[in-house]
């Protein structure tokens, strides 16, 4: 079969400002009791250094059950209108996509890949129907995607200015395809 490419530009008037933490990760291998410290240390002095702001969190559930205990919300069956402090949702949960959740600051707590056995099978999926890159189709771009849709929780209006903090070393492959959208600059912790 012939497949074609189809671009299609969303123009951005503003780009939101945002930072990768390089020195945090996510990855299934890399993530052991030392980086879950790290992450905790990461929470809390946010958490101080931005107090009275409402700090919304994005992981996967594989990830965020380890924070829980550190945010003032978790999943909650309705968000309050004056909420304060940090809510804690799952990145490919009722609140991924779709909700308007006012927020002073977006943290994605790692890239929200899929599980490695649901990229493998995708992936040779894909492959078996001739696409060029099949990694990229069952593994980056639904992350890519579903980090966007969660920032945009917290960016409904023009003039709602988040900031967006990628806590995961990993955003750095993706600065090409993120910097449409955002002005990003690298920080370590």
């Amino acid at each position: 079969p012939s497949f074609h490419r189809i671009n299609v530009d969303i123009p951005v008037k503003k780009k939101l400002d945002a930072i990768i933490i390089d020195d945090l990760t996510t990855r299934y291998y890399d993530f052991d009791y030392k980086m879950i410290e790290e992450y905790k240390k990461f929470i809390i002095n946010l958490k101080l250094k931005a107090k009275d702001k409402r700090i919304l969190m994005f992981g996967s559930e594989r990830v965020i059950r380890y924070f829980i205990n550190l945010s003032d919300l978790y999943e909650p069956a309705r968000i309050p209108k004056n909420w304060q402090g940090i809510i804690m949702l799952k990145a490919r949960g009722r609140y991924a996509e779709g909700v308007d959740i006012p927020a002073d600051i977006v943290v994605m707590l790692g890239c929200p890949f899929m599980p490695p056995e649901v990229i493998s099978r995708l992936s040779k999926i894909y492959g078996r129907m001739g696409f060029d890159d099949p990694w990229s189709l069952a593994a980056a771009i639904p992350m890519l995607i579903t980090t966007l849709q969660c920032i945009g929780r917290a960016k409904r209006d023009p003039k709602q200015r988040p900031k967006i903090i990628l806590a995961d070393e990993r955003y750095k492959r993706y600065i090409g395809q993120l910097s449409r959208y955002l002005n990003i600059d690298k920080i370590n912790i």
